[in-house]
């Protein structure tokens, strides 16, 4: 969320005053998450909750897809700016990119750095499927296909295929990384319940089955004040 450093919500190296949450994003994707939580943010702040929250999802200008850059990322805004006891610094990566030892390593450094780790198995693809397909209509060939997520094309995968036929299917839009559709909006109400039944987050550290915690992310975002629809309690 672009503002300017020494902006009305807090103040470079100033002590914070205000009663606003701040929920600060990296992630590995360059592109994608940030656009979706960008759109998050511009949902919220149409709302009276905007008042409360704020959501800041950092970008980064390099293409280096690696946890610890993502984690300086996270390093350096804690440097730049007063935080406060509510506000939250997540760590976004998948676990198709990294073996297991490189995501327990990015785990430990969060761990000691205060910081919520969040990573989703495959990829943040598996996230915006479940806005849309539902997954107790699924066969277990058809899961284990998603979770395995090979390449298809040769710019796409798996995942980003099957994701692509739907949003073609419901709304006409096609599916690329760095264009991300606020169609995705409307269904986090569908994504979030079918991520809490599944338990996606007791999975986190299971490389063979489906995991996030972006939906714990979410609900943290809109404890404050319920949004237009209902969420797991």
């Amino acid at each position: 969320m672009p503002r300017d450093k020494k902006g009305l919500s807090r103040k470079s190296g100033g002590q914070r005053k205000d009663p606003t949450t701040f929920f600060v994003i990296a992630s590995e994707g360059r592109e994608s998450e940030p656009q979706y939580f960008a759109h998050v943010a511009d949902f919220i702040n149409t709302k009276s909750l905007g008042r409360l929250i704020k959501i800041e999802a950092l970008r980064r200008e390099d293409n280096a897809s690696d946890f610890r850059r993502v984690l300086s990322m996270l390093d350096e805004y804690k440097k730049k700016y007063k935080l406060s006891d509510k506000d939250q610094l997540w760590c976004l990566v998948d676990a198709d990119k990294w073996p297991e030892k490189n995501m327990a390593e990015a785990q430990q450094l969060c761990k000691q750095k205060e910081y919520e780790f969040c990573m989703t198995n495959p990829c943040f693809e598996l996230w915006l499927l479940l806005h849309h397909l539902d997954f107790k209509t699924i066969d277990e060939a058809a899961k284990n296909d998603l979770l395995k997520n090979p390449k298809t094309t040769s710019s796409k995968n798996h995942l980003e295929q099957v994701l692509h036929a739907i949003l073609k299917k419901e709304f006409g839009e096609s599916y690329r990384k760095g264009s991300i559709s606020k169609a995705h909006l409307e269904k986090i109400p569908f994504a979030l319940r079918q991520a809490f039944e599944l338990e996606l987050e007791k999975n986190h550290w299971t490389f063979d089955a489906f995991c996030t915690r972006i939906h714990v992310l979410l609900q943290q975002i809109f404890q404050s004040e319920p949004p237009d629809y209902p969420l797991p309690e």
